[in-house]
């Protein structure tokens, strides 16, 4: 008999544990509206407002990567043309740097080489007579005048030399200041070569990242405005963004598995809780029945789909989205 109420009681702890499982669960389920979203967001891809389109390189429904021209704008030809001058400019700049640095030419170098040897050879005479001098001076045959005159030739001499063989290097290395300035003038050839390359760069509009062309507001030979140039969007990572009601948000968790009903779709989808925001905002999706209205003030919850590419043709699409523990 004692087996029997042992067995009885066992039976009835599960029954309510599975109960209070049963309501916990039903605790932790929320109901609520939300959106098919490409990536984070779609991105309204801008241009210079009223920039004239020159070419369209995109069409709807395309694919494009990361840094690939969607547009060219009207002055393009102007700025390659600007930077091609810039090109040239640096071209010269370089140039002028190398000849400066090599000196005079072939025919200037070797006239000083022939001067210098000259220049050379009365200083080597004039040594030799100084040295022929000094032993006569030494010997009293001659007069201090006269050693001093040998003496003051050999040193003009020498200076010459030293001078003919400055201006020799002058002509092989240049002038350290001509030098310089030609480096100066090379830097600002390359200064503004890459001003012309960024201007350049300014005339095509790249896209921003990878995704999809969703729509195209500015076609060629049309202004841009207001509303950009065309709509971009990550459509290989499409997720939904689920607006729960702020007095429902304590019951969701990051990890928590969602169903995700379409209304052009009769068969549900599964997906996962990956971000909650942290801050309160207003609703942006209305309920199709006025009466199901209570609270706009809602806090947005990402969901990623269990398969993001079944979503692609409900972009923008109204979900209904039920979260619950998993």
């Amino acid at each position: 008999m004692k087996r029997t109420w042992s067995g009885l009681l066992l039976v009835l702890l599960a029954a309510a544990g599975a109960v209070a499982a049963g309501e916990e669960a039903a605790l932790r389920t929320v109901a609520c509206l939300g959106q098919v979203v490409p990536g984070n967001r779609v991105i309204r891809v801008a241009a210079p407002e009223r920039a004239l389109v020159k070419e369209l390189k995109v069409r709807r429904g395309d694919v494009v990567s990361t840094g690939a021209v969607l547009a060219v704008l009207r002055d393009y030809n102007v700025a390659q043309a600007a930077l091609t001058r810039a090109e040239r400019n640096v071209d010269v700049a370089r140039a002028k740097l190398d000849q400066v640095k090599a000196g005079e030419r072939d025919e200037v170098v070797a006239a000083q080489e022939d001067l210098i040897k000259a220049r050379q050879a009365e200083a080597d005479l004039l040594a030799a007579r100084k040295n022929r001098y000094q032993q006569m001076y030494d010997q009293q045959l001659i007069s201090s005048d006269e050693y001093d005159e040998v003496s003051q030739r050999l040193a003009t001499a020498q200076a010459e030399l030293r001078r003919e063989q400055n201006v020799l290097d002058g002509y092989r290395d240049g002038r350290k200041e001509d030098v310089a300035i030609a480096k100066q003038n090379l830097a600002v050839a390359l200064a503004e070569r890459d001003q012309a390359a960024a201007a350049l760069e300014t005339q095509l509009v790249r896209a921003p990242l990878s995704g999809e062309i969703l729509e195209i507001h500015t076609y060629a030979g049309e202004r841009v405005g207001e509303e950009g140039l065309l709509d971009l969007a990550d459509t290989a990572h499409m997720m939904v963004r689920a607006e729960v009601y702020e007095t429902d948000i304590a019951r969701v968790r990051l990890g928590d598995r969602a169903v995700i009903r379409t209304m052009m779709d009769e068969k549900p989808m599964g997906g996962q809780v990956v971000e909650i925001e942290r801050q309160v905002a207003t609703g942006l999706i209305y309920p199709m029945d006025a009466t199901d209205y209570t609270d706009r003030r809602v806090i947005i919850v990402h969901i990623r789909p269990d398969n993001p590419a079944a979503l692609v043709p409900h972009n923008n699409a109204q979900v209904t989205v039920t979260i619950s523990a998993p």
